[in-house]
């Protein structure tokens, strides 16, 4: 039935007896019930508002709503009055409505029918503390399942919290406030670089109050546990270097509040500058100890940066001219850190991969050759420089224009999706032309890997996977895996399992998924000794798993790498090298290369082998969300990245392989990622890399080598 309602304003209260209440949005045209039952005669309800305009309601029919209710405590069993109560659709992320909790901590809510609901509880704020209005608890979210029930129950036991209230400047001197803050706080970690939980909600001030509480107008807030650690990743726009993820890490300590509604006041700006030439000045310390020579303009940039840097910190109290000075010593530190990596990596690279060579010359009776002219070249290397190419390339002709442009650009190892799906479609089924493809490849002179052997993503996964209980899985993937590659023996000498750490659409536990780890690995020991294992992770930094922290009542599966990891040396699990994506693009933000650096560092640490087996960023595409390294994407900046970071991961001792992920724009994970695009055009990127190669390959100072050295001789 309609209703006619004037309303001059947008949002309407009702007051219709004790703890009842209409909330009716004129601008939107829907209405809640709000504390309190419907009444029994809807159609005897009068509205008395005196307004400009007026609009008609339609009462929904109240046998296709459903009642939602509970009751917001804290973790003392106290409860909570004044809390939000947010409900969202459960699959259509739309919102439903809002209310706020009684005296008594309860609410009650009618909205329309859904199979399932995220209902949001936020904690309502303290008195005004340093300027702001902080908030008292951790901020929680629920998901819950009708199943056909009439009323559902949802209560809420909120933890207390500190605040930490972030004071950012843009690069006009403006403070941001809420409304230009969303998306730029992607994740919090411990002191130690896990991910762990914390809350974005902004905080009131005097400005936002007096604006009618207007919260896109609010200021940027993070909710941490009390007496725990946190550092902050921001994705963060520096003038004249880029817009990538930055650390502010409080000297290393991360930052920590004890008590609750406590507020501690960053100034972004200063934290991220402080934090940024921390790390430079530590890493010039460490490769003047260890007797890197440091050119000039490095020496300089950096001297710049600690110099506005000490500027700024004697300006605290002007938050705009300390934020201004800061966003200049980043710049710099920026800059130096990179050219540092870049310095040292050249260096390493004269230092780990090459060494003199002596080649002794013999006559056909086995005396030396006096005074003879020797030309030697090097014609193969043990260090392995990849590229993924589509299951098309090899499964058809090899007489194929990108395998030649790959040669002629050294690159000597190839990356094959040798997943479930593809290798074994149907039970005992395999595709044994897929198999004989890659063997050509081989005979054709480049290295092989099988790459996803076990991936639980659903793009690779076969249906009848789906059916199989956790012992049924287990021997399947023990199985599956020996005759794969028992099928691949002799010409396919590396193996990986992907994702294991996130990637989980058959529902695994961990405990789980570390015996399936320990399962495949057994299999390819058995099935070929002298391979290589491989556990690959799609992103070092482990932002996917803060979302075990998103929905209280639910736990997904995600998990850091580096605590992946750990789980499977305690197992025992008997894997080679560490395989660390490095996209940036799509859902991966932007990074620097000091930023990159100190996570390989990271892994490093557990003293296995690294390889960079995914590289791809896009040669057009621009993702403000993702951010952009020195200036938006091009065919001239993805050449850029390639030559800096292969320079970069060339100069770590721990990196024994590189691939770039598709070779070809066609079948490239980033869009326009490819080296090559679709017409076999090799873009800048693809001589850059050729460069990359030939710089370390055919040096006269040396010879890349990785192990042993092959020459061939020349009259």
């Amino acid at each position: 039935m309609s209703h006619k309602v004037l309303a001059g304003g947008l949002i309407i209260l009702i007051a219709l007896g004790a703890d009842q209440y209409l909330r009716i949005d004129s601008f939107n045209r829907n209405w809640l019930w709000l504390n309190g039952g419907l009444p029994s005669d809807r159609s005897s309800l009068e509205l008395n508002i005196v307004a400009s305009n007026s609009h008609s309601f339609e009462f929904p029919d109240p046998a296709q709503n459903v009642w939602i209710q509970g009751v917001v405590r804290s973790n003392l069993g106290v409860p909570i009055e004044g809390a939000w109560v947010g409900i969202r659709h459960g699959s259509r992320d739309e919102s439903l409505g809002s209310t706020a909790t009684g005296r008594d901590g309860f609410f009650r809510m009618e909205v329309s029918e859904a199979d399932e609901y995220v209902v949001t509880v936020t904690s309502p704020s303290a008195s005004a503390t340093l300027g702001v209005y902080p908030r008292r608890f951790m901020s929680q979210r629920k998901r819950i399942l009708r199943q056909g029930a009439p009323e559902l129950q949802v209560d809420f036991d909120l933890e207390p919290v500190g605040n930490i209230v972030l004071y950012c400047y843009d690069q006009s001197g403006i403070l941001i406030r809420n409304k230009d803050w969303i998306g730029l706080l992607p994740y919090t970690t411990d002191e130690h670089g896990l991910i762990a939980s914390s809350a974005y909600h902004a905080v009131h001030d005097d400005y936002s109050r007096a604006r009618d509480w207007d919260y896109e107008l609010a200021l940027p807030n993070i909710l941490i546990p009390l007496g725990t650690r946190r550092v902050i990743n921001v994705l963060w726009e520096v003038s004249g270097f880029g817009k990538i993820i930055l650390v502010a890490d409080n000297g290393g300590s991360g930052y920590v509040i004890d008590t609750q509604a406590g507020v501690q006041i960053l100034l972004m700006n200063y934290e991220l500058a402080k934090t940024q030439a921390r790390y430079l000045n530590d890493e010039l310390r460490k490769c003047r100890n260890e007797g890197y020579l440091l050119s000039q303009n490095l020496i300089t940039m950096s001297e710049a940066a600690n110099s506005l840097l000490s500027k700024a910190s004697s300006q605290v109290l002007d938050q705009q001219y300390c934020a201004s000075l800061s966003d200049k010593a980043l710049n710099q530190s920026l800059h130096a850190s990179e050219l540092l990596e870049l310095e040292k990596a050249k260096q390493n690279i004269d230092c780990y991969r090459k060494r003199p060579v002596t080649v002794r010359l013999l006559d056909s009776a086995g005396n030396p050759i006096k005074d003879g002219r020797v030309r030697i070249r090097q014609t193969s290397t043990d260090f392995l420089f990849g590229a993924y190419v589509s299951g098309s390339v090899y499964r058809g002709s090899l007489d194929n224009p990108l395998l030649d442009l790959l040669s002629k650009a050294r690159v000597n190892y190839l990356t094959l999706h040798l997943n479930w799906k593809a290798t074994e479609p149907t039970p005992g089924s395999y595709d044994q032309k897929r198999f004989e493809g890659a063997k050509l490849l081989a005979e054709r002179g480049f290295a092989l890997k099988g790459h996803a052997i076990i991936w639980f993503s659903p793009d690779v996964l076969p249906d009848y996977v789906y059916k199989m209980d956790f012992q049924k899985l287990n021997q399947s993937v023990y199985t599956h895996v020996y005759d794969v590659v028992m099928s691949c023996k002799g010409f396919v000498h590396c193996w990986e399992l992907n994702e294991m750490e996130v990637a989980n659409d058959v529902k695994l536990t961990l405990p789980q998924m570390i015996e399936i780890a320990r399962t495949a690995v057994r299999a390819i020991r058995k099935a070929d000794p002298t391979a290589r294992i491989n556990i690959s992770f799609t992103e070092p930094y482990g932002q996917h798993s803060k979302n075990r922290y998103s929905i209280a009542n639910e736990k997904p599966y995600a998990y850091v790498p580096f605590e992946f990891i750990q789980e499977l040396l305690r197992a025992g699990i008997d894997f080679d090298a560490i395989a660390l994506h490095m996209y940036y693009g799509g859902a991966y933000f932007a990074r620097d290369l000091s930023s990159i650096s100190r996570v390989i560092d990271w892994y490093a640490s557990f003293g296995k082998p690294i390889e960079i087996p995914e590289i791809e960023t896009s040669s057009a595409v621009f993702e403000p969300g993702i951010g952009y390294w020195h200036d938006r994407p091009s065919e001239r900046l993805q050449a850029e990245w390639i030559t800096s970071l292969y320079t970069m991961l060339l100069g770590k001792r721990c990196v024994d392989r590189i691939s770039w992920w598709s070779a070809k724009d066609t079948y490239a994970f980033i869009s326009e990622g490819g080296i090559i695009d679709a017409s076999n055009r090799p873009k800048e990127a693809y001589y850059a890399l050729k460069n990359v190669i030939d710089s370390v390959w055919d040096e006269e100072r040396g010879l890349l080598v990785c192990g042993g050295v092959k020459v061939r001789e020349k009259d």
